[in-house]
C-alpha cells in the first residue's frame, strides 16, 4: 500500500552530520529546502539520462509534482565539496535521499530508504566512494533514531549493490519487473541493515507525527470498471452471491468486517486499519488506483470483499505489479471461501491489466500463508519487523509473487466455473 504523506518536520532536518569524507574529499552536508525542489528534479532527470547506474526508474515518479511529493517526505542532503565555495545543486558531488520506508506496514516506519543520486559522474568509478555516501546517510538515519536502513535499487545498479555489501547490508527481497529502466522492465533488489541495535523497537501505534514521518504518497491512474461485474457467483460450501463494484453504502460495513475479522485472528495494526478504511473510501474515486469488489447475498449481507491496488513496492508510477487485500466476513469464515475470494482477486488483477501479483503476508497470519501457497504464489523474500501487531509487537513479513500472464482461470479457481470474459 501507499501511505498518506506528511512532510518531514523541520526539527528532524537539524539532526544531520555537517561533514563527511567521500574518499579523500571532504564534503559539507547541506539540507535542501522546498525552494530548491525544481532544480533537484532537473538535476535528477539529467543525471539519470546520462547513466543507467542511477537509482531511479524511467517512470518512478511520473512528473514534477510526484517527485516533489517524494522530496517533501524526505530529508534531502547535498554532498558539497569544500573546494566549491559557492554551494548549489549543480556543482554538488551527489544528492542523498533519506525517506521513511514503505517496506513497513505502518504510518510511522522506523526504517529509512536511503538513496544516492551521483551528480559528479567521476564518482561512478569507485565502489568505495559510493559506500562513503551511503555510510553518511546511514549515520544521519541513526542520529535521528531510526532502527534500520533499506537500499531498494535495480539489479543493474551493481555499484549500489556492491557498495551496500561493503557496508554489511543483506539481501532481503527480490522484486520482479519492479519498474522501467532504459525503456524496459527491470528487476529490483532490496537490501537491509539494522542500526541502533542497542535501542528497543518502539510501539509505532503510539507515535506522534513529528517523531517518524510517513512515506511519500504516489497517486495512481484510475482503472476502468470490469464489464462482467455485476455477476452471480457460487462460493464452494458457501452462499450464492452477487459480485458488485464497491459502492459508498458498502464502505462502513466493510470496515466493520475487517475490524471483526482482525479480532479473531493474529490481528492487524492500528495504522493498517486506518489505511484500509482510506482505501475503501478512495476505491470510489480511484484516487490510488484502488479497485473494490464485494460479494453480497440477496439479503444484502456482505460475505467478503477484495481490494486491488497498484503495488507500492514497484519503482514505477504505473506498475505492472499489483497488490491486494481479501477480507471474509467472520460469520462466513472458511478455508474454501478464503481461497475462492483470493482466486477472484487474481482474476480481477489480471483483467485490470496487471501482469503479476506481489504481496506480503505477516508470519502470524497462518491461514493467509496457507492460501497463497495453495494458489501457487512463491516466496521471493522477507522483511524483518514488517508490521506492528497489537498484543504481539513487531513481526516479520514474507513476500509472495505470482506471474499472471499465463494464468489458467479454471485451474486457478480450483474447480469454480470461470466468470464471463471481457
Amino acid at each position: 500500500m501507499q501511505y498518506l504523506t506528511k512532510a518531514v518536520p523541520e526539527t528532524l532536518k537539524t539532526f544531520v552530520q555537517r561533514r563527511a569524507m567521500i574518499g579523500n574529499v571532504s564534503c559539507h552536508l547541506n539540507i535542501v529546502n522546498s525552494s530548491q525542489y525544481d532544480e533537484v528534479h532537473s538535476v535528477m532527470k539529467e543525471s539519470c539520462g546520462k547513466n543507467q547506474e542511477q537509482p531511479f526508474g524511467d517512470n518512478e515518479f511520473g512528473g514534477v509534482a510526484e517527485f516533489k511529493e517524494y522530496l517533501r517526505a524526505s530529508i534531502v542532503v547535498l554532498f558539497q565539496p569544500d573546494s566549491n565555495r559557492i554551494a548549489n545543486i549543480r556543482n554538488t558531488n551527489a544528492i542523498g535521499f533519506i525517506t521513511p520506508s514503505k517496506y513497513q506496514r505502518t504510518l510511522h516506519p522506523v526504517y529509512t530508504e536511503n538513496t544516492i543520486l551521483v551528480v559528479d559522474q567521476k564518482s561512478f568509478s569507485s565502489t568505495d566512494n559510493y559506500a562513503d555516501y551511503l555510510k553518511a546517510l546511514e549515520g544521519i538515519s541513526k542520529e535521528i533514531g531510526y532502527h534500520g536502513c533499506i537500499i531498494d535499487t535495480f539489479l543493474s545498479n551493481q555499484l549500489t549493490v556492491n557498495a551496500a555489501r561493503k557496508l554489511d547490508y543483506n539481501i532481503t527481497a527480490y522484486i520482479p519487473n519492479s519498474g522501467r529502466k532504459g525503456n524496459r522492465l527491470s528487476d529490483a533488489i532490496v537490501m537491509f541493515k539494522a542500526i541502533n541495535r542497542d535501542k528497543p523497537l518502539p510501539n509505532v501505534d503510539e507515535f506522534e507525527d513529528e517523531i517518524f514521518p510517513s512515506p511519500p504518497e504516489i497517486l495512481q491512474q484510475k482503472k476502468p470498471q470490469l464489464k462482467y461485474i455485476p455477476t452471480s457467483f457460487q462460493f464452494p460450501k458457501g452462499p450464492l452471491v452477487t459480485l458488485k463494484h464497491l459502492e459508498e453504502h458498502h464502505v462502513e460495513r466493510c470496515a466493520e468486517i475487517l475490524r471483526e475479522s482482525a479480532q479473531g485472528q493474529a490481528g492487524i495494526s492500528k495504522a493498517e486499519l486506518e489505511l484500509v478504511e482510506i482505501y475503501l473510501q478512495e476505491s470510489l474515486t480511484g484516487r490510488y488506483g484502488t479497485y473494490g469488489i464485494v460479494a453480497e447475498t440477496d439479503q444484502g449481507e456482505i460475505v467478503a470483499y477484495d481490494l486491488v491496488f497498484p503495488n507500492a513496492y514497484s519503482k514505477d508510477v504505473n506498475p505492472v505489479l499489483a497488490d491486494g487485500l481479501g477480507v471474509v466476513n467472520k460469520k462466513f469464515m472458511s478455508r474454501e471461501i478464503g481461497c475462492a475470494m483470493f482466486s477472484l482477486g487474481l482474476r480481477i488483477i489480471r483483467d485490470l491489466g496487471y501482469s503479476a501479483l506481489l504481496t506480503d503476508v505477516l508470519l502470524p497470519h497462518y491461514p493467509s500463508q496457507n492460501i497463497v501457497r495453495k494458489l501457487g504464489l512463491v516466496p521471493c523474500g522477507s522483511m524483518p519487523n514488517n508490521s506492528y501487531l497489537p498484543g504481539r509487537g513487531w513481526t516479520d513479513g514474507v513476500f509472495y509473487y505470482k506471474d499472471l500472464t499465463d494464468m489458467n482461470i479454471s485451474d486457478t479457481f480450483l474447480g469454480i466455473p470461470p466468470l464471463a470474459k471481457l
